[in-house]
C-alpha cells in the first residue's frame, strides 16, 4: 500500500492516533475515510475510475462465540494478510469495523473490481481455519454491488 507521507503525518498530528488498525495493520477507519475523500476528488479531476469493496465475514459473531475471540482475531489477521497479498500495492485496504474490511481499488472499473474481489473471495475460501465440526466460516457466492 502506497500512502502519502504528508497525509500520514497530518492525520497523526490532527488525531493523535495511529493510522493503522492495531490488530490487522490495515488502515484504520478514520484514515481510510480521509483517503477515500481524497481519491474521490482526484478522480473527479482526472476522470479515472475507482471502486470501493466491502468485505463482510458471514456469521462471524457466531464463529467468535463458538471458538473464542482469540481464534476470531487470528482469522481477521489472516484475512487481512490474504487481502494485502491479493490487491495491488497501489490499492488501499482498511479494517472498516469489527469483521468488516474495505478495499479501495485505484483506477479500477467495476468489471475489473469484480475480478479482484472474486479472486479475494476464492483465496479466503481456500484457507482452512481448523474449525470445530459443524462450524462454518463462509463467504457469499454472489457479492452484491
Amino acid at each position: 500500500m502506497l500512502i502519502d507521507n504528508q497525509l500520514q503525518t497530518d492525520y497523526t498530528k490532527k488525531t493523535k492516533a495511529p493510522f493503522t488498525d492495531s490488530l490487522t495493520d490495515l488502515l484504520n477507519y478514520g484514515f481510510f475515510i480521509i483517503s477515500v475523500e481524497r481519491e474521490v476528488k482526484r478522480c473527479d479531476r482526472s476522470g479515472e475510475p475507482f471502486t470501493l469493496a466491502l468485505i463482510d465475514l458471514d456469521s462471524f459473531s457466531h464463529y467468535n462465540k463458538q471458538h473464542s475471540t482469540v481464534k476470531g482475531d487470528f482469522i481477521i489477521k489472516q484475512i487481512a494478510r490474504i487481502t494485502m497479498q491479493t490487491i495491488r500495492q497501489s490499492d488501499l485496504a482498511a479494517r472498516f469495523r469489527g469483521a468488516m474490511m474495505a478495499v479501495m481499488l485505484i483506477n479500477c472499473d467495476i468489471q475489473s473490481a469484480y475480478t479482484v474481489v472474486e479472486r479475494l473471495r476464492q483465496n479466503i475460501k481456500k484457507r482452512n481455519y481448523n474449525q470445530k465440526k459443524g462450524s462454518t466460516l463462509s463467504s457469499s457466492d454472489n457479492p452484491v454491488w
